[in-house]
């Protein structure tokens, strides 16, 4: 089911014009997303692990792709940079990937890190601490 998905995916590009979007990508995506679910996938090797490490910077992605686009692309104009449309997208989305990957690496892992410290150290604190009656 997902190598059907994908496949359907991936030559969409050649009959999507003549169907409606629905069925063009959306089915296709339908396919890939149970087969993925579905499956018994391992998340070994370099593969499985760099989808982990995106999935888990996947949130960062989201929220911080309205400003990477944006600049991405004003980037592309200044460069003077002329792509077809299929390559400009996919350079965009690429680029917006790697910076809200940055942006957590850099900002949300060390923070969570953090949090998870304080949480684990209170939680330590308050366990250690006498019971206190109250009157």
């Amino acid at each position: 089911m997902l190598g059907l998905g994908i496949a359907l995916m991936l030559t969409s590009v050649l009959w999507s014009h003549e169907v409606h979007r629905v069925v063009a990508f959306g089915i296709p995506a339908v396919l890939i997303v149970l087969g993925a679910v579905w499956s018994d996938l391992r998340c070994d090797g370099i593969a499985g692990r760099t989808l982990v490490t995106v999935g888990d910077g996947s949130y960062s992605i989201y929220l911080f792709q309205g400003f990477a686009l944006p600049a991405l692309g004003l980037g592309l104009k200044l460069v003077g940079l002329r792509l077809p449309a299929d390559v400009a997208i996919l350079t965009l989305w690429l680029g917006a990937t790697i910076a809200g990957m940055a942006l957590w690496w850099i900002v949300e892992r060390p923070m969570t890190n953090w949090l998870r410290g304080a949480v684990e150290a209170r939680k330590v604190r308050s366990a250690a601490a006498p019971a206190q009656a109250t009157t």
